[in-house]
């Protein structure tokens, strides 16, 4: 574990700039982006807490660790002294470059886990759509008839006691967003509720709360 450590903290020289700014590869940028979960073209340390907590358990570093062990990371990487990771300097750390392929891989699992689950769930119940009906307007705090990633993300925490990251939850979110609209509608809910508890229940792999 040790050795992890060390490692992640601090290998370098995955790709070097050239003197006149060399155009970053393309697999780099799509690397960063997936990390970038906001898309402002600089990793804060939010979303590189995010990533580990997907990825580096099954090394045994324990989710209490992360946040210490996320600012050595930052600070190793952070050539500027910014307080973030550009995407020159992300090109340079190869660490930060496996993380992200280990981060989509165990997104793509999830993406594949949730449609499995989805295909096997019977229809909701009237019962538990009323139930839903209940949950989406609680947890509808700005009462604009839709969830966006953190509100669902409160949902799977309070009422299915599974705790997941905030870029999980976007990926959950994905996934049932049939319309692409970036939020979820009531209908959009009520589809997939079964197939999402169903998923969180069953997958050891979503830590309980």
């Amino acid at each position: 574990k040790l050795q992890f450590l060390y490692l992640i903290a601090g290998e370098r020289g995955s790709y070097t700039m050239g003197s006149s700014g060399s155009k970053l590869p393309k697999e780099v940028l799509d690397s960063f982006e997936a990390l970038d979960a906001d898309g402002n073209g600089k990793v804060e340390i939010r979303e590189l807490q995010d990533a580990m907590l997907q990825v580096y358990p099954k090394y045994g570093v324990e989710p209490y660790e992360i946040a210490d062990l996320s600012c050595l990371i930052l600070r190793a990487a952070d050539d500027d002294d910014s307080g973030s990771i550009s995407k020159e300097e992300f090109a340079q750390n190869h660490q930060l470059q496996e993380l992200v392929k280990e981060k989509l891989a165990l997104d793509n699992a999830m993406r594949a886990d949730l449609q499995k689950a989805k295909a096997s769930a019977a229809p909701i119940s009237t019962a538990d759509a009323d139930k839903v009906k209940t949950i989406f307007a609680k947890y509808d705090k700005d009462k604009s008839n839709s969830l966006d990633a953190a509100e669902l993300k409160t949902i799977i925490y309070d009422v299915c006691h599974r705790a997941v990251t905030s870029q999980e939850s976007r990926l959950i979110l994905e996934e049932m967003d049939k319309d692409k609209s970036g939020h979820l509608s009531l209908d959009e809910v009520l589809e997939w509720w079964p197939a999402v508890t169903g998923f969180l229940t069953n997958n050891s792999k979503v830590p309980k709360k």
